[in-house]
């Protein structure tokens, strides 16, 4: 039997990668129902769900993390594209990942496709999440899946020299360095496990999505 998030994700009519394989992973991320009322809080989470070896038992990690924006990427959308700020979708993102590097500074799972993700463009300067169907878009933007810092508190913020940063501006971010560690382990082992499994499946839904 499938654990209960993969039950879920079939229950949506998305795929769960099973077959018996060890280490065919499920990465699934989980976006918070306090979206629109909790900017720049790292108030979702994401799984990676799979067998520890061939049709053995089945294993869930759970990390924090933000599938959102932070706050002044929200306000300050055309410091980061023109159109809008970037909000991925809701969806199955099939074989949208690859190992690669994050903004040419560490390994991390990097939005090279073969196939494209679909997102949203928030231009309108507030911190509610402006998931339009007339703004959906798909494309190689370099949505990412890297980690914040240590152990961040906030998604993003102003320094003392009154600069923007965040985190995200359209990635999905870990909160905490040692869970993106563990992450990136397990993709390793995907890869030495079955060396011809080079992407990587990302499968974004709300949290409602679980009680439905």
């Amino acid at each position: 039997m499938l654990p209960p998030i993969l039950q879920a994700i079939e229950r949506l009519g998305f795929k769960a990668f099973d077959g018996g394989h060890a280490f065919n992973l499920n990465l699934i991320g989980i976006r918070s129902r306090q979206r629109d009322q909790a900017a720049d809080l790292f108030d979702d989470w994401m799984s990676c769900t799979y067998r520890t070896e061939k049709n053995g038992r089945w294993v869930t990690r759970w990390w924090q993390c933000t599938t959102d924006p932070g706050k002044q990427a929200l306000l300050k959308p055309e410091l980061y594209n023109a159109k809008g700020t970037a909000i991925m979708a809701r969806g199955q993102h099939r074989s949208a990942y690859t190992i690669g590097l994050h903004s040419n500074r560490y390994e991390a799972l990097v939005q090279r496709g073969p196939k494209p993700i679909k997102y949203y463009r928030d231009a309108n300067r507030d911190t509610v999440l402006d998931l339009d169907p007339a703004k959906l878009e798909s494309g190689f933007i370099g949505a990412n899946i890297h980690k914040a810092g240590a152990d961040s508190s906030r998604i993003s913020g102003v320094n003392s020299k009154g600069k923007a940063w965040t985190w995200s501006a359209g990635c999905q971010v870990l909160k905490r360095e040692r869970d993106f560690n563990e992450l990136m382990d397990l993709c390793h082992l995907q890869i030495d496990e079955h060396p011809t499994w080079q992407t990587f499946t990302y499968t974004l839904i709300n949290e409602e999505d679980l009680w439905t």
